[in-house]
């Protein structure tokens, strides 16, 4: 395992999954979403994305990488502190007699919009197996390092200006800014 850190190497296997189907409970066996896919990995590749996320968090935070407004997946931020500071922005409107104007996003299926080139899957119904095809798109689902790849992968947001507020948590995000009159807020935004 310490070969494969220190020469920077993740062998192409310990990306290849075997996807099994489990069905769910009370839906009919003859409809394909009837089933969820399940997708098995190398445990050795586990092992070795725990020690990146590790070497990795120590990299992005340690060294400011990742821009401060985002708190999603981040270390001692939270939602209720994301939405704390735009509840703190707001009520200093209010003591000046100003208005907030704030629009919200979220990405649609966001974490299956990350492009890569380097993963594999399999489907295996019993002892029977597909042939092996590549995934696209899509950070691995319940992978300790999906949150961190996706905050560095969406880090490039441009940033706003004019006074306009940024507020990010995962892939939720919030522009706002406070002014005198709507119309005026809204041409900045």
């Amino acid at each position: 395992m310490l070969r494969y850190l220190t020469n920077c190497y993740f062998p192409p296997v310990w990306n290849e999954a075997e996807v099994i189907d489990i069905p769910k409970p009370w839906k009919p066996r003859n409809l394909p979403a009837s089933y969820k896919p399940i997708s098995l990995l190398s445990g050795l590749g586990k092992i070795h994305k725990k020690i990146l996320k590790t070497r990795l968090n120590e990299h992005l935070f340690g060294k400011g990488l990742v821009i401060n407004e985002q708190f999603g997946f981040r270390p001692n931020h939270s939602y209720p502190q994301q939405a704390l500071r735009l509840m703190e922005y707001i009520t200093e409107g209010f003591k000046t007699k100003n208005r907030t104007v704030a629009v919200f996003f979220d990405v649609a299926k966001a974490f299956d919009r990350v492009w890569h080139a380097d993963r594999h899957f399999m489907i295996r119904d019993e002892n029977t197996h597909s042939t092996k095809r590549p995934v696209r798109a899509g950070v691995p689902r319940d992978s300790t390092l999906s949150p961190l790849l996706y905050s560095a992968y969406t880090n490039d947001i441009p940033r706003p200006s004019a006074g306009v507020q940024l507020a990010l948590f995962a892939d939720n995000t919030a522009l706002y800014l406070c002014g005198a009159t709507e119309h005026n807020i809204c041409s900045y935004l």
